[in-house]
């Protein structure tokens, strides 16, 4: 969809319905940033992207939608060209179940149906009648209590960001962190600390973390485990193997089959 015909998600947001819903399409690489004062759900019904929101990195593969909650700063990078369907729902519409922070849900078959009628529907539809039937439905289909396994958190200090963006593009990369250290400036015992106080990981856990998000796409993208494990910096599969299962539940020769 070209960008002087993409709908604009502002058009979707002072509707007088409890819940709107809208596609768009994103060329490979495209980034766009905004917020919004309605909730969303965002699901890309075809390719793959990343999605940065409160200080957290999220790799968002097919079969899983990502979760915002109102006004909160967000970012997404399509991987390949994206379709996106949107789904915004009103802050004074609440359940207890929804998230307080951004998370990255399961998405059934049926939610997947629901999602793509009702980017069809017009945010005037009548809430009485089949229309307005299919958005409560697709609240009543979601499952908001899921583990998260495609995240990490972003630190804010200077000398981290240089690491961790350092990892995310060579996720390879086996520098220790007294060698990162004579990078940025800082001494080994410095950085273990922010580690831990900025993302919650130690160092080593943390980049296990970025390698299991950078060979999420490789997978997808058909790769073997072998020529996946090599990419993100293992030397052998197996190593990898167990490390992907340990974070994501799901060995990596399954992950493409999100649907199980």
């Amino acid at each position: 969809m070209p960008q002087s015909t993409r709908k604009n998600f502002q058009d979707y947001q002072n509707t007088p319905r409890p819940f709107s819903a809208m596609s768009n399409e994103y060329d490979q690489g495209e980034v766009v940033s905004h917020s919004h004062r309605r909730a969303q759900l965002v699901y890309a019904e075809k390719g793959v992207m990343e999605i940065n929101a409160a200080d957290r990195l999220w790799f968002v593969p097919p079969q899983r939608i990502f979760w915002i909650p109102s006004n909160i700063r967000h970012s997404m990078t399509a991987f390949t060209r994206v379709k996106t369907l949107s789904f915004f729902i009103d802050p004074d519409f609440r359940i207890p179940e929804m998230p307080e922070i951004p998370k990255v849900l399961n998405v059934t078959a049926l939610l997947r149906e629901l999602l793509i009628r009702a980017s069809a529907i017009n945010p005037l539809y009548s809430e009485n009648g089949k229309d307005g039937a299919i958005m409560e439905l697709v609240i009543k289909e979601m499952n908001w209590n899921e583990t998260d396994p495609f995240t990490v958190s972003w630190p804010r200090d200077s000398r981290l960001k240089i690491i961790c963006s350092g990892l995310k593009e060579s996720p390879d990369d086996s520098r220790t962190l007294a060698e990162w250290g004579a990078v940025v400036g800082a001494s080994p015992r410095t950085l273990s600390r922010l580690f831990i106080d900025e993302t919650g990981l130690p160092f080593s856990l943390w980049r296990q973390h970025i390698r299991v998000l950078a060979a999420q796409p490789l997978l997808l993208g058909g790769a073997s485990v072998g020529e996946v494990a090599l990419s993100v910096g293992y030397e052998n599969p197996s190593s990898f193997a167990a490390v992907f299962l340990r974070i994501t539940g799901r060995q990596p020769h399954r992950f493409a089959d999100l649907s199980d």
